[in-house]
Order: structure tokens, then C-alpha cells, then sequence
């Protein structure tokens, strides 16, 4: 059983989501258990993306003597149809966006196996992450899947029901792991370009269309089988515990030697998720972060007793539209940081070159955001002391931010519980 629905909004990058383009089946597709000889995943429904009409020609890549011009959804529905005829197919032309704000349009949606994404939308990315953010979640697996300028290049994310985040938290962690690879940079260059290569999308009809790629049906059918391939290995190995992303590159000319991997695949553990509750952010914790902040805890209950209070610098994202706050990284206390039983002061040397280090490797995914300190056997809750700190640092004409993340690191190492709050300027 398949669905497809229209989605009427252009294309706009943002610092991490991927500036791409949208292979030849774009939109979603709903799988099920018909059809999974066609593409060794299940039966199969779509969502067509346009930003102004929903036709297009399609008579490279269409088979026999089909029409040449169909909407996206129905192309789909009859390159399926053309691969076997007996699987059963129903198109719903509707507002994706729509859909993803009504309860009962979004059940119908994610009454699926399988979702997959290939609008390369923003609007959608945002929608899927905004509806689907509360925790637990519930849905589908969702394979994001979007090709490069040229046809040579492609990346996908899996999300998971049992991982926090969808398209545009899976964007951000693919780019940072790109960052932190030996081999990532044609990937942050292809999908994260800096303003300079914005230029190099094709852009067909000007008002009329969204920009795309240039290439045949036969440099998509490379990037797409193998993207589907990999799908299927995925949900073969049943981990819904892992987030994934996968990125590939086909050279333009064969090399006897291969100097950068051809392919990068990454997995990722569930973040852990809490809220504050005076502004309604969802605070995501990385197992890194989390990891670094307990390691820092332990060195002090070990050097200084474990009543002694210790802290260090935060680093993420804050999206203010999602609502949502990213601890990626978290360091320890600064060298002239003062820490007691009684508090913890935390200094400001070397932050800077951290922070500049962060967001130029990352291309601005990861930056200073706040930082944490310890509430040594006690709860994790912002003391008076906290509260004027925050005031006063808000206050003051040397900070230049707009918000601030404590986090609170309440108990001991062994037993740590974690709590963040988000100050901003106008408070």
C-alpha cells in the first residue's frame, strides 16, 4: 500500500541541513510487506515535492510507452507498477506540512514500516523534527536521502523511534561526524559548503522551480540503489537502537589507488533527553558529553573530596524554532576556575580558542552554549548563588550571547542526576 503528498515550500539551506537536492523518486515513500521483493524493503507509498507545481517530465525514466509528463508520485507509482503489477498502490496528493500538524493525517502517514524522505526540504526537515520531538516518540524508521550537485555524491540518515531526533538533529550529527573524520571534508564541502560555493546548484526555472542537480538517470540510479541497498541492510539487522548515517562519492574517473574512502557509514547512541521546564527547551545530552562531565567529576572527588563542587564549558547548538538544545562537548574547569565545598567559580581562559577551534571544525554545528557544575550529594536545582551568577553575567556588556545553558550535575559520580536550565538576555 503506498501515499504520496505535495509539498509547496523552496528549498533553504541552514548551517546543518545539507545543501542537496532531491533524487529522481523524491518525496517519502510508506513501505509494507507487498512489495518486498521490488526493493528487498516492503510495499511502498510517496510524497511528491514541488515548490510551486507538481509536474515534471519524466521520460528518461520512464519505461514503454508511458506518458512524458506525470506528477513525481505518479511516476513512482508507475515505475512500481511497470516492476510488478500486482502490487497495490494509492496516491494521496496532500500537504505534507499539513499533515504533520494534524494528529490524526500524521497517524495515517506513519502507518508504515518504513518513511522514506527524499524532498531535501527544510520545511519538512523542521516539521518532522518540531511534531516528532517529544520523548519517547513514536514512529516508523525514516530514511533521509538526498544527492549532491553533480550526481556524485549522496548521504542518508535512519531515524529510529528508540533515538532522539529525526532529519535535522541526524543532518547535524552526519555533519559533525563528518568533521571528525580524516576523510569527511568532500562531504562538508558537497552538503555544508560555505557561502562561497552556494552558486554551484543548478538552478532550471527561476520563480519556479527549486535549485537541483545536474546528471543522468544513470548517475542516479548508482546513488539510489546503493542508498536503498544500504537501507535494507539496516532495518535487515534490526539495531533500533542506533541512529545511522551513510555518505558515498563516485569519482568522476577511476583511480588505481584510492586516496579518500569511497563510502562512510556511522552509527549513533540515543542522547539523553530532559526539559526545562521554565522555558519548554528539550535538552539533548550526548553520551560524549555526559561522559566527559563524569570523567571531570571523578577526578575531583578523587584529587579534592567528593563535597567539592566542579564545573566546565558547554558545547553545542541552541534552535530556537525546535526548541531544542544540543550538548555535543563538555570540557573540564578552565585553569584559574576556584572550586569548594561551597561553590564553584569557573574561569574563562583558553574558552575562546576552544570555542573558535569547535566551530571551525564544525562548521559552526558545535559552540559554546553554557556550562555545568556540581551540586555534590544534592539535588540539581539552581541555587539563589546560580540564579544571581546568571543575572549577572546576562547583565553584563562583556558577554555577547543571548541565552545560557547550567547544567547541574546533582549526587555524586557513581549516582550523578542531570538537570539543565536555559537563561536568556530578556529575562
Amino acid at each position: 500500500m503506498a501515499y504520496a503528498a505535495d509539498e509547496y515550500f523552496a528549498v533553504v539551506p541552514t548551517q546543518n541541513t545539507p545543501q542537496v537536492t532531491t533524487p529522481w523518486w523524491s518525496g517519502f515513500a510508506k513501505i509494507t510487506e507487498e512489495s518486498r521483493s521490488v526493493a528487498h524493503l516492503g510495499d511502498w507509498v510517496t510524497v511528491d515535492y514541488c515548490p510551486l507545481n507538481d509536474r515534471v517530465a519524466a521520460a528518461i525514466l520512464l519505461p514503454g510507452d508511458m506518458p512524458y509528463e506525470y506528477t513525481k508520485v505518479s511516476t513512482t507509482r508507475n515505475n512500481v507498477r511497470f516492476i510488478d503489477k500486482t502490487i497495490e498502490i494509492e496516491e494521496f496528493h496532500k500537504d505534507i506540512l499539513g499533515s504533520l500538524k494534524d494528529d490524526a493525517a500524521r497517524d495515517e502517514l506513519f502507518r508504515a514500516d518504513v518513511v522514506i524522505n527524499a524532498t531535501a526540504s527544510r520545511h519538512v526537515s523542521s516539521a518532522l523534527e518540531f511534531y516528532l520531538r517529544q520523548w519517547p516518540k513514536h514512529h516508523p524508521p525514516i530514511a533521509s536521502m538526498a544527492v549532491g550537485h553533480r550526481a556524485d555524491t549522496a548521504v542518508m540518515t535512519l531515524a529510529q523511534s528508540e533515538v532522539p531526533g529525526i532529519v535535522h538533529d541526524l543532518d547535524r550529527r552526519l555533519k559533525i561526524a563528518f568533521a571528525n573524520s580524516p576523510s569527511g571534508e568532500p562531504f562538508l564541502d558537497e552538503f555544508w559548503p560555505d557561502h562561497a560555493a552556494l552558486n554551484r546548484l543548478f538552478q532550471p526555472e527561476p520563480g519556479c522551480s527549486a535549485p537541483t542537480f545536474v546528471g543522468s538517470a544513470a548517475d542516479m540510479a548508482i546513488l539510489s540503489a546503493r542508498m536503498l541497498n544500504v537501507l535494507s541492510e539496516w532495518l535487515d539487522e534490526g539495531y533500533s537502537n542506533y541512529a545511522r548515517g551513510f555518505g558515498m562519492r563516485v569519482l568522476q574517473r577511476p583511480n588505481v589507488v584510492a586516496i579518500v574512502p569511497h563510502e562512510a557509514e556511522f552509527r549513533w547512541t540515543a542522547d539523553e533527553v530532559s526539559d526545562d521546564l521554565q522555558r519548554g527547551y528539550q535538552i539533548r545530552l550526548s553520551p560524549t558529553a555526559k561522559a566527559q562531565m563524569l570523567t571531570w567529576m571523578k577526578k575531583s572527588e578523587r584529587n579534592c573530596g567528593r563535597d567539592v563542587e566542579t564545573g566546565g564549558i558547554l558545547f553545542g547548538q541552541i534552535d530556537d524554532f525546535l526548541k531544542v538544545v544540543w550538548v555535543t562537548e563538555a570540557s573540564g574547569p578552565p585553569p584559574e576556575s576556584t572550586a569548594s565545598r561551597h561553590g564553584f567559580v569557573c574561569g574563562t581562559r583558553g574558552v575562546a580558542s576552544m570555542n573558535a577551534e569547535l566551530a571551525a571544525r564544525t562548521r559552526g554545528a558545535v559552540s559554546f552554549i553554557g556550562m555545568w557544575h556540581t551540586h555534590p550529594g544534592s539535588i540539581p536545582c539552581p541555587s539563589p548563588t546560580d540564579r544571581a551568577a546568571m543575572h549577572k553575567l546576562l547583565g553584563s556588556p562583556d558577554f555577547g550571547g543571548r541565552q545560557f545553558l547550567m547544567l547541574i550535575v546533582g549526587g555524586y559520580a557513581a549516582t550523578p542526576t542531570i538537570a539543565g536550565s536555559l537563561f536568556k538576555r530578556d529575562e
